[in-house]
């Protein structure tokens, strides 16, 4: 397969000015595009854009397009100002939506260059408000929160079942915030199901993470660049877990233990202390502690990697890894991609952690 062949896409990028509706298509005069996602982390998908414009006579002249518009004042806003914020930015490549989102920040240097960035709708969830949930899902507390602004439009793609004990969000939560704390109480209830949320070109999706593995290798004969990866016990490992139940009619907790007594002796005891909905049953309790068992008791290995751009990696999509010459191979959720164009050029910088899966 020939790798350069994923850095020549055609990509395109279409700015539409929010108060006239007319449309730019800026991808001759953008010198390098950034795009950037991040997994739960409650930063917004960031599309940046270095830009050389011209003026608008010169535009004509060469049949380009400009955003001279970005500086022309607007008479309905105080002090004289230009409308630079809430347009909206299309990117795509070779015809499929990669990016939509609207203009947050704008710079101009004395050259009079531009550095646009547009955030996708996870941006809006910064935003405070209170909310009182009871027989609810966490795709249901998602939906619902999701509809109390006017500009995202959402969707779930795989519904949460487990249904949640009542819970009190008080006005120190954003509203991505107790999304966030739902989509966990979830995963507890759900054992083996990694809720997320993320923005799919201008859809807020609520999804699962199994339904996000793409079956893309990369390797140190695959795409791969250059790659650093890192093994620990230090974080995020485990190999005693004890779950807590409220027993009201003692007014104390019902306890499960489940350890493993090889990996203690190899690295002590690293204790995992989870406090579980009293609704739960014994046997779900027990499937529970398993589950976190199976998963915690391992070295956390994640992986920081340069490759050559890919279509379809993005945060929460998972890949396959083949580092032959460590001799790692595995399958990665990604936590974090950067995907950088300027002109032909296309690389992508990925963090990844392991599955087992």
């Amino acid at each position: 397969m020939d790798k350069l062949k994923y850095s020549q896409y055609e990509w395109q990028i279409i700015l539409q000015n929010v108060d006239t509706g007319t449309q730019y298509n800026i991808t001759t005069i953008t010198t390098e595009a950034t795009y950037t996602t991040e997994l739960m982390t409650g930063n917004a998908g960031t599309l940046e854009l270095q830009l050389v414009n011209i003026s608008e006579n010169l535009a004509n002249k060469k049949e380009v397009e400009t955003v001279d518009f970005l500086t022309k004042v607007d008479p309905r806003l105080p002090g004289g100002q230009a409308n630079k914020h809430g347009h909206t930015v299309q990117f795509s490549i070779s015809g499929e939506g990669i990016f939509l989102g609207y203009i947050t920040n704008v710079e101009i240097t004395e050259q009079h260059n531009f550095k646009i960035t547009a955030r996708d709708s996870i941006f809006w969830l910064k935003s405070k408000d209170y909310l009182y949930t009871e027989d609810m899902t966490a795709s249901e507390i998602f939906t619902d929160v999701a509809s109390r602004k006017a500009n995202i439009n959402h969707a779930v793609r795989v519904g949460s079942s487990a249904v949640l004990k009542p819970y009190n969000y008080g006005f120190d939560y954003t509203m991505f915030g107790q999304i966030e704390h739902a989509i966990k109480a979830a995963n507890i209830a759900e054992p083996g199901k990694w809720y997320i949320i993320r923005d799919e070109f201008g859809t807020l999706v609520f999804t699962e993470l199994s339904e996000l593995f793409t079956g893309i290798i990369l390797g140190d004969n695959e795409y791969a660049i250059s790659y650093k990866y890192n093994s620990t016990i230090e974080e995020k490992t485990y190999n005693y877990i004890k779950a807590f139940r409220p027993n009201e009619d003692l007014g104390m907790f019902d306890t499960w233990v489940v350890k493993d007594s090889d990996s203690i002796n190899r690295w002590g005891q690293l204790n995992k202390i989870v406090e579980v909905d009293k609704e739960m049953t014994d046997v779900d309790v027990e499937a529970l502690n398993q589950d976190l068992l199976a998963f915690h008791n391992l070295p956390t290995e994640t992986f920081s990697i340069k490759a050559f751009g890919h279509i379809g990696v993005y945060a929460g999509n998972g890949i396959t890894l083949q580092i032959g010459k460590i001799g790692q191979q595995g399958n990665y959720w990604i936590t974090t991609a950067k995907h950088t164009f300027r002109n032909n050029y296309h690389v992508m910088d990925l963090e990844l952690f392991y599955f087992n899966g």
